[in-house]
């Protein structure tokens, strides 16, 4: 109401008083506060005195309006993240007035990644797993097959993001292990699975199958592992206990040609899983040098004369320890074959006596031996030499009747003719007691005297390759044991004529075809 003073009129004005401005309580309906992620809640407002405004916030101290959020109601989105809401509550021209915050806590169950496969050995813990990058409780399960389905279990204590192998314990076969996330409301989030595998204890068994003994360059056959449990790693091998070497193979057979003599052994080795490795047994090739024989004649001597008798000696080596065998053969040219010596088994060999019926041509023999060793795995060795048997030469001895006196003495007269073999040759009286009275060249007629009546006289011929022949000429009673009358020469039937200067002999009748003259 006022007044005017100039006309003394009252009036009315209608004055609006609005009530003081109250925000209320902030709540929520439905799904309430606590939702999983992807989902939506209802918020309400309560007890406010107001127009409302609804604002939201991502972390509570940044709001923002929410636009066409007048209402003491409001539908949020799908939310994927925690967030807060309030109302801005207006009455009148009064000051404005803010409600309590709601925050929507949004879950989301994150199964995070297990980590990481693994393999041991039967009767030991595996190493810890680790779960990384999960979001809400963790609980540990375990189970015998990869889907879960046989031997399920959660494990007591298994709720951090690290599962000890001590809480595992000891494993006798292969386990599978995940983690079960949840974080409440909502539903689990399972993680992806850990193999752990188990592995029975290594058995590294043991190889069969070799050759032995062997000869250098053969091949040890194969060897066989057999009896393992686990996979071969590698071969080994080594020479006379000398260290094991690796051979990069993985199979369970194995075979090569040893590079050397001596003692081999060979073996796997042999590894099941994770479990610690093992060596299989071994087994043993023993590879012997091959069999080598040389004949080695007596003296070096390869050639000789007829009816001589050669020493073939030999010298040996390899083809191991085993028991010697020697077996000698001789060769036919005829028919291009060898035949064994009966008896000829040892390491040298006396020949008979070879000849040379020709004895005008060299005529040659050829042996062969035979070498080997029992259980030597090598075939046996030979070797041969050819010997050569030269013609001989021959050697007759004459003594013819005459007899003449030199000297005081009185001698019979010898001569000898040498023939065959090889010129030149050379002539001795290997009895002794005689004297050269004549030696034509080359020494192909010797003559000799002889004290009269002196008996027996053996003569030699040595050709020039060293063959020898001999002739023995025992005491003729028929020839003279005086001297023979003395004749003119020409006188064809004498016996003997005797010169009358220096002793000029006539050796056989006088005026012959092989009449001789010599001075002596």
């Amino acid at each position: 109401l006022y007044s005017s003073a100039a006309s003394d009129v009252y009036k009315r004005q209608l004055l609006t008083v609005n009530p003081t401005s109250v925000g209320g309580i902030a709540g929520t309906s439905g799904n309430g506060p606590t939702i999983c992620t992807g989902q939506s809640t209802t918020l309400l407002l309560g007890g406010n005195t107001g127009s409302v405004q609804w604002q939201d916030s991502p972390d509570g101290s940044t709001w923002t309006n929410i636009p066409g959020a007048t209402s003491t109601s409001y539908n949020t989105p799908a939310l994927t993240a925690d967030r807060y809401y309030r109302a801005i509550v207006t009455s009148g021209v009064c000051p404005s007035a803010t409600s309590t915050v709601q925050m929507i806590d949004v879950k989301n169950s994150v199964a995070g990644t297990a980590s990481a496969n693994q393999g041991i050995c039967t009767g030991s813990q595996p190493a810890d797993i680790t779960l990384s990058g999960s979001n809400g409780n963790i609980q540990w399960q375990q189970a015998d097959d990869a889907g879960f389905t046989v031997g399920l279990i959660n494990i007591p204590g298994g709720t951090s993001s690290t599962l000890t192998g001590a809480l595992v314990g000891t494993l006798t076969s292969t386990k599978y292990f995940r983690a079960q996330v949840t974080d409440w409301p909502c539903g689990s989030a399972i993680s992806n699975t850990v193999v752990v595998t188990v592995s029975p204890q290594t058995v590294a068994g043991s190889v069969t199958g070799r050759t032995s003994p062997l000869c250098i360059g053969s091949n040890t056959g194969t060897l066989t592992l057999s009896g393992n449990t686990g996979a071969v790693v590698k071969w080994q091998k080594q020479l006379n206990g000398g260290g094991w070497s690796d051979i990069a193979d993985t199979n369970t057979t194995y075979s090569e040609v040893p590079t050397s003599t001596g003692t081999w052994d060979y073996r796997a080795v042999v590894q099941s899983g994770a479990c610690a490795a093992g060596n299989s047994g071994y087994t043993t090739v023993v590879v012997n040098s091959a069999p080598a024989i040389t004949i080695l004649p007596e003296g070096n001597d390869s050639v000789g004369c007829n009816n001589d008798v050669f020493v073939l000696n030999t010298s040996i080596s390899g083809g191991g320890s085993g028991t010697i065998t020697y077996q000698w053969a001789i060769f036919d040219y005829g028919t291009s074959t060898y035949s064994n010596i009966s008896g000829a088994v040892n390491d040298s060999l006396h020949t008979a006596p070879l000849t040379n019926p020709d004895n005008t041509l060299d005529k040659l023999y050829k042996f062969k031996v035979t070498y080997n060793r029992s259980g030597s795995g090598c075939a046996a060795a030979s070797d041969e030499v050819e010997l050569t048997i030269l013609p001989t030469p021959s050697l007759t001895s004459t003594m013819e009747d005459c007899a003449g006196t030199v000297g005081g003495g009185e001698w019979d007269y010898i001569y000898t003719s040498a023939s065959g073999g090889m010129p030149t040759y050379t002539v001795n009286d290997i009895s002794g007691g005689s004297a050269v009275v004549y030696t034509s060249g080359g020494e192909v007629l010797k003559i000799y005297r002889t004290p009269m009546g002196a008996g027996i006289h053996t003569f030699e011929v040595t050709d020039a390759n060293g063959c020898k022949a001999t002739s023995t000429l025992g005491k003729n009673t028929g020839l003279p044991t005086t001297l023979p009358n003395v004749l003119t020469p020409g006188n064809a039937q004498s016996q003997c004529i005797l010169k009358g200067f220096n002793e000029w002999v006539h050796f056989r009748k006088q005026g012959s075809a092989s009449e001789v003259i010599a001075s002596v």
